[in-house]
């Protein structure tokens, strides 16, 4: 772990907080703050052409999949079921066999509108 991937910061209770790139990059919560620091070196991720972060945090429930193409372009994957035609669209994917990466997923609801936007750190 490189001195620039991780800031340690001591709260006047003396606990010690564990801030880190990931955390401010993405994001993230403490746990997949935590997992991304731990795997530091063994993940990679592969993102859809044209995606960002910043296009993602704008994704919001209720939109529709023409909404969505529109800010984020097109995902790597669709994973649809005959029950749920939109299903959910996946931005991201492992680049290395560890699978240990920053998933990225829009989640659709029956009517085909946004449900849930997935922006966290997978740890296989």
């Amino acid at each position: 772990m490189s001195r620039r991937s991780i800031i340690i910061t001591v709260c006047e209770t003396g606990l010690v907080l564990f801030v880190s790139l990931p955390a401010v990059r993405h994001g993230y919560g403490l746990c997949d703050t935590v997992a991304c620091v731990v795997t530091t070196g063994q993940h990679a991720t592969r993102y859809a052409t044209g995606y960002s972060d910043g296009a993602i945090s704008r994704v919001r429930a209720g939109m529709t999949g023409d909404e969505v193409l529109r800010i984020l372009g097109e995902p790597l994957e669709r994973v649809t079921w005959s029950s749920w035609p939109e299903g959910e669209w996946k931005y991201s994917q492992p680049a290395t066999s560890s699978g240990h990466y920053h998933l990225r997923t829009v989640r659709f609801s029956q009517d085909g509108k946004v449900s849930d936007v997935y922006k966290l750190f997978y740890f296989d």
